[in-house]
């Protein structure tokens, strides 16, 4: 296995274990105790690709400009990259 598929096989369970996920795969609340509403967005990446999480009460409309905006996010390689569209994330 290449090492950025590894690097992406560990990111995808350590989101898996961050949150607790609705049945479509928005944020439910933070896999905690104290079951923590969680964040409106999560975006986290890596050498082999990007995981995006949104809450489950984030509104249709912007859930799908967000998702529109992550498809042409280019991997977050290094724990300081900047997302291309974060000016656009913050809007709204």
């Amino acid at each position: 296995m290449r090492p950025e598929a590894d690097d992406g096989a560990l990111l995808a369970v350590q989101v898996a274990n961050l949150f607790v996920l609705t049945s479509t795969g928005h944020i439910l609340h933070d896999n905690a105790p104290d079951r923590s509403p969680g964040p409106r967005f999560y975006l986290g990446g890596c050498q082999a690709g990007n995981i995006v999480r949104i809450r489950h009460d984030v509104g249709a409309d912007t859930a799908r400009a967000i998702e529109r905006l992550t498809a042409n996010e280019p991997p977050l390689r290094d724990p300081d990259s900047t997302p291309l569209h974060v000016a656009d994330f913050h809007r709204g």
